[in-house]
């Protein structure tokens, strides 16, 4: 089994369909790592963690992580539940290091999320794809409403930590490069 980090681009910002066409790129059995342009790891060893979170959480439908920045109302997905201003990334640095004392810990979401990190194996991908008519907004958020009411789980890998820009600069309620 192997996980795939992936970073899917649609020029015409059909999110949906570009993360339909990565993962049905990849082999049965394998796991797709789906995450946004402008998130970033940060430690080295992310893939090692990754693949061991993916082979001991086998029936998650999604694998997700905490990070810096994102919606607050994803709060199960941002550290301490707090929206950060820090842009030092010798700091976050130093979280993603902390961070892995939890280490293959999880922790149940039973909401959408926001899905600046979705791995998804391909099992579950062929039972749920990714609407394709939603342009770039709330793809994530559908995707996730689906799995939840699939009965699967979504877990929050407690252990890894990345990075995300998150409309560091122009502001956290600013959508306009999604639209």
């Amino acid at each position: 089994m192997t996980v795939h980090d992936i970073i899917p681009f649609a020029q015409d910002k059909n999110l949906g369909a570009a993360y339909n066409r990565e993962i049905a790129r990849i082999p049965e059995g394998d796991w797709a790592c789906l995450r946004d342009g402008d998130t970033t790891w940060l430690t080295p060893d992310y893939g090692v963690h990754l693949h061991n979170y993916a082979t001991q959480f086998p029936q998650a439908g999604i694998l997700t992580c905490l990070t810096n920045r994102v919606s607050s109302l994803s709060p199960g997905q941002l550290l301490n539940g707090v929206v950060s201003e820090d842009s030092d990334m010798r700091n976050h640095i130093m979280l993603a290091e902390e961070q892995k004392k939890l280490l293959y810990q999880v922790e149940p979401i039973e909401r959408v999320i926001s899905g600046f990190v979705m791995m998804i194996s391909k099992s579950t991908w062929n039972d749920i794809k990714f609407v394709e008519n939603r342009k770039c907004l709330v793809v994530d958020n559908i995707f996730s409403k689906h799995v939840l009411r699939s009965g699967r789980k979504i877990l929050c890998m407690k252990g890894l930590y990345i990075w995300h820009n998150y409309r560091l600069i122009t502001g956290i309620h600013d959508k306009t490069h999604l639209l």
